[in-house]
């Protein structure tokens, strides 16, 4: 058994992927109507079109985020530079300094960090 891909919920797919693409580097797979498929390295993400998904215009925090990404870098503050050169604003992080997070509407929570190799 493999995890043929993840999906996520979003009010706009459309933004969403304005925000994966450009920001975080993922590649446009497919456009389905208004669900979007994107890939970064092997794995695929769906952004499905779902009404009232990612609350209602707040930011989710990652103590009540239901879905988050966590991108593993090899440098972090790079990393962070190189997505704030982007335009991606850090607000938070999952309760360690070296992992920010971001906090999107409508979207799941992005989080980077070093590999720990053990999970």
């Amino acid at each position: 058994m493999r995890i043929g891909h993840i999906e996520l919920f979003a009010r706009d797919p459309a933004a969403s992927r304005e925000f994966y693409q450009r920001v975080l580097g993922f590649e446009v797979v497919a456009a389905q109507g208004t669900n979007v498929w994107l890939k970064l390295g092997d794995a695929e993400i769906l952004l499905r079109r779902k009404a009232g998904a990612g609350g209602d215009g707040g930011s989710t925090t990652y103590a009540s985020a239901t879905a988050g990404i966590v991108l593993y870098v090899d440098d972090v503050p790079a990393a962070r530079a190189q997505l704030e050169s982007r335009g991606l604003k850090f607000d938070g992080c999952d309760g360690r300094r070296e992992m920010p997070d971001v906090s999107r509407p409508g979207s799941a929570l992005v989080s980077i960090g070093e590999s720990p190799g053990d999970h």
